[in-house]
């Protein structure tokens, strides 16, 4: 029987070598086997090595994926917070600046429409002082004229009462004088026919001499009429003025 060791070329053993071999090749294989087992096993475990560092690997990856993906998402929220802080204060800034804005805005116009409240009342109690002091100036005006035409009228009332005064004085006069030279020319008149009497007995010369003294000569030479003299035109004047009044009493 021919047995082919490993590596070596066939050669021709024995049957009990045969049996040795045939035990000697089960025990190769099998140990071939347990090596080839073991190898397996080995290879395996080094598979599953493998598999577990992948896997732990690829858990430690996603780990850190989700960590990187959660620290980035935290700081996306955290930028997209400060962001929205940012908007939110400067929305606050902007709502209370407008607020400021419009608070001096309202008080500016306060002030201003008090300033002209202020300027119109002014101007109203300026207008009224200079109105109140046109209607003194006017009802002093007025005072002063109705003193001044009373005066006057008061002076124009007393020389015309002064002047019908003097006129019915004067009138009197005449009429007294009138009187007299009536009365007087009536005594001389009774008295002429012993004068022309006494005057026809004396002689010539003293005839004429007397004639000259006696009181019908006098009056003679008062009646003979004087040269006329200028009107008074002032006088006439008034004189026109009263016959107008007497006509318009009369009416």
């Amino acid at each position: 029987m021919f047995r082919r060791r490993r590596n070596a070329a066939p050669t021709q053993v024995s049957l009990p070598d045969e049996r040795k071999a045939l035990a000697e090749r089960y025990t190769i294989d099998a140990e071939e086997a347990q090596a080839r087992a073991a190898r397996a096993a080995a290879e395996q475990a080094h598979r599953e090595a493998e598999e577990l560092a992948h896997r732990a690997a690829e858990e430690r990856a996603r780990r850190e994926a989700e960590e990187q993906a959660r620290r980035e998402a935290e700081e996306r929220v955290r930028r997209e917070a400060e962001v929205q802080a940012r908007r939110e204060a400067e929305e606050q800034a902007r709502r209370e600046a407008e607020a400021q804005a419009r608070r001096e805005a309202e008080e500016q116009a306060r002030a201003e429409a008090e300033a002209q409240a202020r300027r119109e009342a002014e101007e109203h109690a300026r207008r009224e002082a200079e109105e109140q002091a046109r209607r003194e100036a006017e009802e002093r005006a007025r005072r002063e004229a109705e003193e001044q035409a009373r005066r006057e009228a008061e002076e124009h009332a007393r020389r015309e009462a002064e002047e019908q005064s003097r006129r019915e004085a004067e009138e009197q006069a005449r009429r007294r004088a009138d009187e007299q030279d009536r009365l007087q020319a009536e005594q001389e008149a009774r008295a002429e026919p012993e004068e022309l009497e006494t005057v026809a007995s004396a002689p010539n010369g003293a005839n004429a001499e007397a004639a000259e003294d006696l009181p019908v000569y006098a009056w003679l030479r008062k009646v003979v009429p004087t040269e006329r003299e200028e009107p008074d035109w002032t006088r006439e004047l008034v004189r026109a003025k009263e016959t107008r009044e007497d006509d318009s009493g009369g009416t």
